[in-house]
């Protein structure tokens, strides 16, 4: 009987220790293992944004003109369209350079022209004037027979800075046979405009490279 149950306590104790070293391993095993970590959504870098590109500046203006015409100084002798367009050449030729600002100021006296250039701090006055150059009534309104007269009043002195004239004739080709139609007349009242303005652009450019529209270019 002591045999058998030595025995037995050697089978209980073996089935004990068999059991006890196996959740020991199943624990270690547990423990050794690693929880996967949590995958993290990926990281969108921002695309960068380019700048939009700015339009340079225009330069600022240096010089501002106040432009106007005498529609009575020469004694009302042509259609009032002719002073309009005699103007509005002068006008849009001086706005073709950028460093110059122009303002339009239409009719006006040489009364007006000195008192807004004695006003003035910076701006100068042009003050345009046509006439006739030919004494004889019977064709004074022809546009062939303008003369652009011009005056340039200095800002708070209103003295002249520069004065000149054109001559529309000038700019008639003589070895042509003219059409005499008032559209070529006016043609030719406009280059002489337009010569004018080159003249007092040339007054505030000096020295400079423009060259002025030739009588016997055309």
């Amino acid at each position: 009987m002591s045999h058998a149950t030595a025995l037995s306590r050697f089978l209980i104790s073996f089935l004990i220790g068999t059991f006890l070293l196996s959740c020991a391993l199943v624990s270690l095993g547990q423990s050794g293992r690693r929880s996967p970590k949590p995958v993290s959504p990926p990281v969108v870098e921002p695309v960068p944004t380019e700048d939009p590109v700015k339009p340079k500046p225009k330069p600022k203006p240096g010089l501002l003109l106040n432009v106007g015409m005498d529609q009575d100084g020469g004694f009302g002798i042509f259609p009032l369209y002719y002073y309009a367009d005699a103007l509005r050449t002068v006008v849009e030729r001086l706005r073709e350079d950028s460093s110059i600002e122009v303002n339009a100021s239409g009719n006006m006296t040489r009364r007006d022209a000195v008192n807004d250039a004695k006003a003035e701090k910076e701006g100068y006055v042009v003050y345009l004037q046509l006439k006739s150059d030919i004494g004889s009534s019977s064709a004074r309104e022809a546009a062939t027979n303008a003369v652009v007269e011009y005056w340039i009043f200095a800002p708070t002195t209103a003295k002249v800075a520069k004065s000149g004239h054109t001559y529309a004739r000038d700019y008639q080709n003589k070895s042509i046979l003219r059409p005499n139609t008032s559209v070529y007349d006016n043609y030719l009242l406009n280059l002489a405009a337009q010569a004018a303005a080159e003249q007092i652009l040339a007054h505030f450019h000096k020295p400079t490279g423009i060259k002025l529209p030739s009588p016997f270019s055309r």
